[in-house]
């Protein structure tokens, strides 16, 4: 594993490690129409390959994205969401006509091709660390179990506002994925998310049941950058066909908050602002007993285990390790233990380390999992 895991860390860093590319756009549609342009091979390969596959139910799909689209039109005229929502599926619209979005033989529009993408959720664990009242420590992977990265991305979008001011926001984004479900930083805010396992496809494609895409929160997080409005922004939008776990660090004040969202429900979990304290994210819901959990996980158990030993793996180091500087105490996200859950594994596709001060904020990407000789 050890030997394995080094050899991915040298083949990206032949390539040059991180794939960085900027994005000047006059509005946030503009900016979508580059970002399908950029991935514009990659996504329609993705496209091409999910409709070949032998599980994948078409009808089923293009339901599912009819529902979600239905869905968002019933919310444009939200005074608090309305006009996020009609920006969201404008930039859709251009993200599908830059990448020319189009799947032979089926006879689709683009933004339902784009909404079906959409529908994806992507692996990763993110644990915050307070070291003091004004500092906060971020350690997140970025997982692609279903292979669709083959070089990591981080884009930096300066995009103009009404005011004329610059809107500067940098993301890790998947190909075929608008920004918002992985990793994201601005001048603001931090965000870095991680998918929890439900499953409410089927019920809500039977009860003909509207619903929204949890993806959509996270862009919508994305574009405001708005670490007060997340829990308003998601019972707005409920409910969610799918699950997320929305970890956000507030650089003005230094807060911290890892929010759990399923269906038509929500669970916030805020940093204590007490010294040595942290929580760890995964796959799963933290507490197996929160209605919350009960009412929306559904994860196959022998992975459940896994995950847990994987929260409990990085738990047991911290509960040792508390006192490292750092980015040392980061050194947990090059443990092996644990096999294809360990917390390097070959499905790691970038690390993201955060520093957070009142006044200066640290920040590194690292092309794949962390090695144990990052840190000697």
């Amino acid at each position: 594993m050890t030997n394995d895991i080094a050899q991915l860390r040298a083949d990206y860093q032949k390539t040059g490690g991180i794939n960085y590319q900027d994005i000047n756009a006059k509005d946030w549609v503009d900016a979508h129409f580059q970002l399908g342009q950029i991935f514009k091979n990659e996504i329609n390969q993705i496209a091409a390959d999910r409709f070949k596959e032998k599980d994948f139910d078409v009808d089923f799909q293009v339901g599912l994205a009819n529902l979600c689209l239905n869905y968002l039109k019933t919310k444009l005229d939200d005074s608090q969401v309305g006009s996020l929502i009609k920006l969201y599926l404008d930039c859709l619209e251009a993200w599908a006509n830059g990448c020319s979005l189009n799947v032979p033989n089926f006879n689709l529009s683009k933004i339902e091709l784009a909404l079906i993408l959409q529908n994806d959720v992507v692996g990763c664990i993110t644990t915050l660390i307070r070291n003091s009242a004004n500092n906060v420590h971020l350690i997140h992977s970025e997982e692609d179990v279903s292979g669709m990265i083959k070089k990591p991305t981080v884009i930096h979008f300066s995009v103009r506002k009404d005011n004329g001011e610059d809107q500067k926001i940098t993301s890790f984004v998947y190909p075929a994925l608008l920004p918002g479900p992985a990793f994201s930083f601005s001048e603001k805010m931090i965000m870095a998310n991680d998918f929890l396992y439900t499953n409410h496809c089927k019920d809500y494609y039977k009860k003909n049941q509207p619903f929204c895409l949890i993806n959509i929160l996270t862009w919508i997080l994305f574009i405001t950058q708005d670490y007060d409005l997340a829990e308003t922004y998601a019972n707005k939008l409920m409910p969610f066909v799918d699950g997320n776990a929305v970890n956000l660090i507030n650089l003005k004040n230094i807060n911290a908050k890892t929010i759990e969202i399923a269906g038509d429900e929500l669970k916030t979990k805020e940093l204590p602002i007490v010294s040595k304290s942290y929580q760890v994210q995964v796959n799963i819901f933290n507490q197996p007993s929160s209605l919350i959990c009960q009412n929306h996980e559904e994860v196959d158990p022998n992975k459940k285990v896994l995950l847990s030993e994987r929260i409990e793996i990085i738990s047991d180091f911290l509960e040792a390790n508390l006192d490292l500087p750092f980015p040392k105490i980061a050194s947990f996200q090059a443990l092996q233990t644990g096999g294809s859950f360990a917390p390097a594994n070959q499905d790691v596709k970038a690390t993201f380390l955060a520093n957070v001060f009142p006044n200066k904020t640290d920040l590194k990407i690292i092309a794949g999992p962390l090695l144990s000789t990052d840190f000697e």
